[in-house]
């Protein structure tokens, strides 16, 4: 049974979209809905650092990337976003499939880099020779990442994750922008991820990753 503090807490929670049902927020704090339908205020601190072990104590689901020892808070994506992805994982997954090359995954899904980086890309690739590291989530750096960026994320996109994939040889990073259609290219060099192409609708891609395979800007937005 509610108590009268709890009532009022919930009241004062005013509704933002975190991609499930089961979140409320009352200024910095987050309310989780745990099994039973009771909520469970958390309260993340911008200025402390996380690891790991921090980040496996939020509930499942909740919209946090762990990134450089900061918990990041992601918005539930756009219809616009959502779209694209499909898009892109309908071409790279058949292909993938058809060729037996290796795996290709979504978001939501953990990436596990180190114990202060646990992120969730859009869209990842790994190749048959490095399938060892796909477990419950992802232990260890896929070959290619892609990325689709929103006002919120523009900034960890292509800046803190550009380095942040280079550092741990990601092989192969495209960034997408939804809004303007055009992807980004960026390959690996001694763990530093250098453009090598920014593509537009009549554009093609040919993938450094996935042997063979060729995309079709315009099939994607």
């Amino acid at each position: 049974m509610e108590t009268q503090i709890h009532r009022e807490l919930l009241e004062l929670a005013q509704p933002l979209d975190l991609g499930a049902n089961h979140f409320k927020v009352i200024e910095e704090q987050i309310l989780f809905q745990d099994e039973k339908g009771q909520f469970v205020i958390t309260r993340i601190a911008a200025n402390k650092e996380y690891n790991e072990q921090h980040f496996e104590l939020l509930p499942e689901n909740a919209p946090y990337q762990l990134i450089e020892g900061r918990l990041v808070f992601m918005k539930s994506p756009t219809n616009n976003h959502q779209r694209i992805l499909a898009n892109l994982h309908l071409e790279i997954g058949i292909y993938v499939k058809n060729k037996k090359l290796g795996e290709v995954r979504f978001a939501p899904l953990d990436v596990r880099l180190d114990e202060k980086n646990v992120v969730q890309p859009d869209l990842l690739f790994v190749s048959i020779r490095l399938v060892n590291i796909i477990e419950k989530k992802i232990k260890g750096a896929p070959d290619f990442i892609i990325e689709i960026i929103s006002p919120s994320n523009e900034e960890y996109d292509r800046k803190t994750k550009l380095g942040l994939y280079g550092r741990f040889f990601v092989q192969e990073y495209w960034i997408v922008h939804p809004e303007e259609q055009w992807i980004e290219v960026y390959h690996n060099k001694a763990g530093i991820l250098i453009k090598k192409q920014t593509a537009h609708s009549g554009d093609t891609i040919h993938s450094k990753t996935i042997e063979g395979f060729v995309l079709e800007v315009n099939k994607v937005f």
